[in-house]
């Protein structure tokens, strides 16, 4: 009796020990599943869902539709296409290829490129092209940017990606004349000439700028972040191309 009393301890023992394992891999089970789904909801929120399809499953977001030698041989005009399903963005792509075919033209057309973004649910393209103006011998560059929600399947207006970054556009006007009021004040310092030979308005002259700032200006989303490109001249008599060198025209306006 005493040697069967033991057997029963330890089958208990055993049972209990094995009933414990159980319940620790539940606790656990529970757990790793409570957070999966806290991740899972913070990834959902922070990706809206994106209700465009594409056209081509195999093909970014913007891709090179058209490419063909520019007037330097060394480089390529690329000129982009939207790849997404619906008429509006077919139309978009028209007008993108429309453009590129009038400007391609003109005898001072220099060439034409493109970059774009995907941030969350935000696709920003831009495109650029360099030309010539008549009698000039500097060359412009001109931006154009195209900004889709694709959680909305919706063409942004400049007016709508303002108010969803809450930024004004009197505040971007204050911005920009701050940034080039600080161009100014360094490029007198650095020696390029004194503010008796060129005051401010002869800066912005030379720039190509007149006080409203906000002329010629496009936002772009990069990498969440709000920006804008603005052209501007770099060169005059007094040769400051040397103070703006690698520079890009891109202007931060607001972080994500």
């Amino acid at each position: 009796m005493s040697h069967s009393f033991k057997l029963e301890n330890n089958s208990n023992k055993s049972n209990k020990i094995k009933s414990d394992y159980s319940l620790f891999y539940m606790i656990a089970f529970i757990i790793i599943a409570i957070v999966c789904f806290v991740v899972y909801f913070i990834m959902i929120n922070n990706n809206p869902t994106i209700s465009v399809s594409k056209n081509d499953v195999d093909k970014s977001y913007v891709y090179t539709a058209k490419k063909e030698k520019s007037k330097n041989e060394d480089t390529y005009n690329k000129i982009p296409a939207i790849n997404l399903k619906g008429s509006k963005y077919e139309q978009l792509n028209k007008d993108i290829m429309e453009q590129y075919e009038k400007v391609s033209t003109n005898d001072n057309f220099v060439d034409y490129t493109y970059e774009f973004n995907q941030s969350d649910d935000i696709l920003s393209l831009v495109t650029e092209y360099t030309y010539y103006p008549e009698k000039s011998v500097y060359p412009i560059i001109n931006f154009n940017t195209y900004n889709i929600d694709l959680s909305k399947d919706q063409i942004l207006t400049e007016d709508q990606l303002l108010d969803r970054y809450n930024v004004e556009r009197k505040q971007i006007k204050t911005y920009l004349e701050a940034k080039f009021k600080l161009y100014y004040k360094e490029i007198v310092a650095n020696g390029f000439y004194t503010k008796k030979q060129c005051d401010y308005d002869c800066f912005l002259k030379n720039r190509g700028i007149t006080e409203n700032y906000l002329d010629s200006t496009s936002l772009y989303v990069d990498k969440g972040d709000l920006t804008l490109f603005k052209y501007f001249y770099f060169d005059s008599i007094y040769d400051e191309r040397q103070y703006f060198k690698d520079f890009s025209y891109q202007f931060l306006i607001k972080k994500r």
